[in-house]
């Protein structure tokens, strides 16, 4: 886990454990921060040949962190608000040989250059949705926007060439969760996904949920997030970022 989100975590403990009594029987905090260990495919052309982010970039499991908060209260027509931040950063550092030479940014990358390769792909999400359900059984639906903040890059020779995104997506928001009465247990699916823009992009989570006591509790489980940018002006592609992440929450 990185310092800053063992930061945003431990502020997070701190102002919840001093939210009184009477306050935290009407209004709801689940809180967390973690590590994810992500791994980028698929592929992309930008002014250049179809480049593959493990193939050419030379892209390789990373670990980052993560972190979120969602408030939830008795309101009936007033919906919950949840905000997080997925950010994904890789770099690798590599030869070009004669199987994995590329054009990228307008520049050809050809056998025997040393390269080094960054991605940078930020996500922040705010959503609002409603409890439909609230039980054992549990679902959650709602609408938000989710902000991309990307870079990608090459250097070679102290020249460096990049792709530069920023784009806010309207999404759409769905949860579903289901109680092990007794146990402590819950099992989670989480589904985001663009509804217009010109970058297609879904996410889904699946974890296991175990409330440790104390209102702490620990959640582990699979994150896979897929942009497909097809649409946008000078680039193709299908970007891919998944993998296992663990966390620890706060439950209020």
């Amino acid at each position: 886990m990185t310092p800053s989100c063992s930061h945003r975590l431990l502020f997070f403990i701190l102002l919840c454990c001093n939210i009184n009594a009477g306050w935290a029987d009407t209004i709801g905090i689940h809180a967390g921060a973690g590590s994810w260990n992500h791994q980028s495919s698929g592929q992309i052309t930008h002014q250049g040949t179809n480049a593959d982010m493990e193939k050419e970039f030379g892209f390789e499991d990373e670990l980052t962190g993560f972190f979120f908060i969602g408030v939830e209260h008795p309101l009936p027509f007033i919906p919950n608000i949840k905000l997080s931040s997925y950010p994904v950063e890789t770099t690798a550092n590599r030869t070009v040989t004669a199987s994995t030479e590329f054009s990228f940014a307008g520049t050809s990358y050809t056998n025997g250059t040393d390269i080094n390769t960054a991605l940078q792909w930020d996500e922040q999400d705010v959503l609002v949705y409603y409890e439909i359900v609230d039980n054992i059984f549990s679902l959650d639906l709602g609408l938000g926007a989710k902000a991309i903040d990307a870079k990608l890059s090459v250097t070679a020779s102290g020249s460096t060439h990049s792709l530069r995104l920023e784009e806010t997506l309207p999404i759409g928001y769905a949860m579903a969760s289901v109680m092990l009465p007794g146990t402590g247990f819950s099992f989670i699916i989480e589904h985001t996904s663009s509804v217009l823009g010109d970058i297609k992009v879904k996410q889904t989570n699946s974890k296991l949920s175990y409330m440790l006591g104390y209102k702490l509790g620990i959640e582990a489980g699979y994150r896979t997030s897929n942009a497909n940018l097809d649409e946008l002006t000078g680039v193709t592609g299908e970007l891919t970022f998944s993998g296992p992440f663990i966390n620890l929450a706060v439950n209020f």
